[in-house]
């Protein structure tokens, strides 16, 4: 189809609405498969682009006509909440159907809802049934579903406990590419869990999860390169992944990099900056990010001094208190 065509060529931006342009007129043809591309690109298009109302009626104008892409893309809105309220059982109902109709990626998200209980009671055996099935059936989602099954054998979940069994499925997921399976091997490695601790092999494992965007990985390389743990000390490095995870709105990406802005570690020190960071931290629900913010107020360090506000917060998160 042209407008995939298009839409893969990244050298222009304004593609994307070529991209567009070709798939309307399909959709207008009642091409179901062009108004799954259309609604995704209205979905996780960035900015003025994104258009979520219009993505929610192309993904449900594609399920009702029965397409299995449209309804897993479809399930996914409901599953998160993202541009209709969140319904579980909607998003159980509609990755049922795509995985009856042979979609796998549909069969790992339906495991994820039984594993999760998140619109059908939670049933850890049915998940790892679902993983086990995908994994099977081999194909393009055959990595994700052998990460998702490596983490039931290692907590012991719907599976007999079988760490061994785990770490080996963890293995088959990352040969394949599984950003997840790099992640988690990272984090083995590092610690000595179940397999012998290795630093070095830790921070490949996670720049490699790095590099595809898992924020965790962002947020356990940049501790590495910020120490010189495992890897050559780099704290430029250090302080650009943190603010990777810092952009993905994570709380401990704000925490981190506060801290590099706070202490000038890979970028220029200013204190209002730090403090806003651990501020982001803080209101989302950290508390090691609500002690950086009290002590901030205790010092006035970029904010007015005011050791009332900071009691306060010291009070409200006294459990944090060992972190610091």
């Amino acid at each position: 189809m042209m407008g995939e065509v298009y839409r893969e060529r990244d050298s222009v931006e304004n593609n994307i609405e070529c991209a567009r342009k070709f798939f309307r007129r399909a959709v207008r043809e009642g091409s179901a498969k062009a108004a799954v591309q259309l609604g995704i690109s209205y979905l996780t298009e960035r900015g003025v682009s994104r258009n979520l109302p219009e993505a929610i009626s192309l993904l449900r104008f594609a399920a009702n006509e029965g397409n299995a892409e449209g309804k897993v893309w479809l399930g996914r809105c409901y599953s998160y909440g993202i541009g209709v309220n969140l319904n579980g059982a909607e998003a159980v109902r509609l990755f049922q159907e795509a995985a009856e109709q042979g979609d796998l990626y549909g069969q790992v998200l339906l495991g994820h809802c039984y594993f999760k209980g998140l619109g059908v009671d939670e049933d850890d055996e049915e998940a790892a049934r679902l993983y086990r099935d995908v994994l099977e059936k081999g194909g393009s989602m055959a990595a994700s579903a052998a990460f998702h099954l490596g983490f039931c054998y290692m907590g012991g979940h719907g599976v007999e406990r079988d760490p061994q069994e785990a770490i080996r499925l963890y293995e088959q997921a990352a040969d394949c590419g599984d950003a997840e399976a790099f992640c988690e091997l990272g984090f083995l490695h590092r610690h000595g869990i179940w397999v012998d601790e290795d630093p070095q092999k830790a921070a490949e494992f996670y720049h490699k999860a790095a590099e595809a965007g898992v924020t965790e990985a962002c947020l356990n390389l940049g501790k590495m390169l910020k120490f010189g743990d495992g890897t050559e000390r780099d704290v430029s490095e250090a302080a650009r992944l943190f603010r990777i995870a810092a952009d993905s709105s994570n709380k401990r990406g704000h925490v981190q990099l506060g801290l590099c802005t706070r202490d000038g570690i890979g970028v220029e020190r200013n204190l209002t900056d730090a403090t806003h960071m651990f501020k982001l931290a803080a209101d989302d629900g950290d508390r090691y990010g609500c002690v950086l913010l009290g002590l901030c107020y205790w010092r006035g360090e970029g904010v007015e001094r005011s050791t009332d506000e900071a009691l306060r917060l010291f009070r409200m998160e006294a459990n944090a208190w060992p972190f610091w």
